[in-house]
């Protein structure tokens, strides 16, 4: 009888052991939750600005095809103040807040692009 209650109080807390498996529940990857927090630099010709919604859209070209692309992105922070001095065919250089998967989802800076060609 004490040789199958030690046998029963073993199996029992191994099974509250195997419960407490970390590897069972891994954390989020690093990766992932870096990158909701990052930001991508592209520069831009306006097309348009919208002072009331504050979306800014520009035209740029896709790297992967070359082909020209346009973009409506909402403006943020410090970016409000930029947006009312930029006009349509300016070339200008955004900075872009970006989710997890790399795609813009705002615009927090706004300069002029001195680099421009006239």
């Amino acid at each position: 009888m004490r040789t199958l209650a030690s046998l029963f109080a073993l199996v029992l807390v191994a099974s509250f052991a195997s419960a407490q498996d970390p590897a069972a529940n891994p954390p989020a990857k690093p990766e992932i939750q870096k990158a909701a927090g990052a930001t991508k630099e592209f520069t831009g010709q306006v097309v348009s600005t919208d002072l009331m919604g504050k979306t800014i859209t520009v035209k740029r070209s896709d790297l992967s095809t070359g082909a020209k692309q346009e973009t409506t992105l909402p403006v943020e922070g410090s970016a409000v103040d930029a947006l009312k001095t930029v006009n349509p065919g300016e070339s200008v250089k955004l900075l872009c807040r970006t989710d997890s998967m790399g795609k813009e989802t705002a615009v927090t800076s706004i300069q002029k692009d001195t680099k421009a060609k006239p």
